[in-house]
């Protein structure tokens, strides 16, 4: 019922409104757009500040290193290409009304290259994420996809709590939600190409962020300021996650990764994701597949106590303290993770389509065991043996389009979001 109520407006609109559009307001400049490439490996660059000379205007290049650019008025300007590391670009063009031209900044590094892969592959990495920091108009922090992969985090979260002011909140040892500036989970917003997830917490609105795989992601970015196009229930920040789209040319990736719980002695530890891509139609569509599994023995001991202060010690100024009470936790706990992402890109020239669907699910099996003890007054042992089954889904799907009509930018999308977490047995004894 949802997509055939969005699907209706989307054909008026594309039928009638964006040919009207198009013939009313006509061109008032000329548009020049393109892409900014490494010379040496052809590679896209991220973040590039692209500016017509004597001006405040300019733009940057996006996460598929395209740029577009409108040039008023007419008559002989330049235009320069900068990124950090590289040596400046500069393309003299004689501006005229309603033209649209297309020009590729081509940028020379500029450093002596080395013969070291990983070297080049972490110092590009890194341009591309300060590069983006530094034409942003927020305050922002930025990990790239590079960087991304370089680490053998487990999911999003372990990836973001690598961001200065961030921290992670852990649970059996592994990161599940990120505190931003010292506020809870809950102050945060979390959004997948601007998209909001809903709460997976069922008590607040904090998202798990271990559902999500960091091994299908382009990006990341931690956002500390609320600025006006932003809603204003992200007092903390809000962390936005940007999904991969299919390189040029047929690729496949392949991870297996294994674990050993010496705690619990179990090696059946496993993670495994495969990713597949590919572009069709002169490499205006792209196609890209991805599953992932992963099941982890998150047992765990745990010991705590409280304590009361009864005076000092003879002859000295410090604390007596008298225990209080006394907890012993052994709980045993298996995770099982699955997921599935599929991203369609196609784009023409000043029109660009995208979507993006994503789907994870946690089961949870845990038994807990704790002994307590209460000493203070009456001495008395407690007993609590607890056995659960939690279950999570994530579900996000997502339509996106981008038209630019030069005197104007347009960006709209229809998405559905759902998180649903379930406890089909739980029981509890306590003696």
């Amino acid at each position: 019922m949802t997509i055939k109520y969005l699907i209706r407006p989307l054909i008026i609109y594309l039928v009638f409104v964006l040919p009207f559009s198009i013939n009313l307001f006509g061109q008032s400049g000329t548009a020049v757009s393109g892409k900014v490439l490494d010379e040496s490996d052809n590679s896209n660059l991220i973040g590039a500040t692209v500016f017509i000379v004597g001006t405040s205007i300019g733009t940057s290049s996006d996460v598929n290193g395209k740029y577009k650019l409108t040039i008023p008025g007419e008559g002989k300007k330049a235009v320069v290409c900068r990124y950090l590391g590289y040596i400046n670009d500069t393309l003299y063009i004689t501006a005229e009304a309603g033209i649209n031209k297309h020009h590729d900044f081509i940028l020379k590094p500029d450093a002596i290259e080395g013969k070291e892969f990983l070297v080049t592959a972490q110092l590009q990495g890194q341009q591309a994420a300060i590069n983006k920091q530094i034409s942003s108009n927020k305050i922002v922090n930025v990990v790239s996809k590079d960087k991304i992969q370089e680490q053998p985090d487990n999911n999003a979260a372990e990836s973001i709590g690598r961001l200065p002011g961030v921290s992670v909140q852990r649970d059996g040892g592994e990161g599940t939600k990120v505190v931003i500036r010292g506020l809870e989970p809950k102050f945060n917003a979390i959004t997948i190409d601007g998209q909001k997830i809903p709460a997976t917490d069922a008590e607040n609105r904090s998202v798990d962020l271990s559902m999500i795989s960091s091994d299908i992601l382009a990006g990341m970015e931690v956002i500390k300021a609320i600025t006006p196009d932003q809603d204003g229930d992200a007092i903390g920040g809000t962390v936005n996650f940007e999904v991969k789209k299919a390189d040029e040319g047929f690729r496949s990736d392949v991870k297996i990764l294994g674990g050993y719980n010496r705690l619990n002695r179990d090696s059946k530890n496993l993670r495994a994701n495969l990713t597949v891509s590919n572009r069709f139609l002169d490499n205006a569509l792209g196609v890209i597949a991805s599953g992932n599994f992963q099941r982890a023995n998150r047992g765990s001991d745990n010991l705590s106590a409280s304590y009361s202060k009864i005076g000092t010690i003879s002859g000295t100024n410090l604390p007596n303290l008298k225990l209080g009470s006394a907890n012993f936790v052994d709980k045993a706990e298996i995770r099982y993770r699955y997921g599935a992402n599929l991203v369609l890109d196609y784009a023409i020239p000043n029109h660009e389509f995208a979507f993006n669907s994503l789907y994870s699910r946690t089961d949870r099996d845990e038994v807990r065991r704790r002994k307590g003890f209460s000493i203070t007054g009456s001495s008395i042992a407690r007993y609590v043996a607890r056995k659960s089954e939690i279950n999570t889904d994530l579900l996000t799907a997502s339509l996106t389009g981008k038209h630019d009509f030069n005197f104007l930018r347009m960006r709209w999308q229809a998405a559905y979001l759902l998180t649903k977490q379930k406890t089909p047995y739980a029981h509890e004894s306590e003696f």
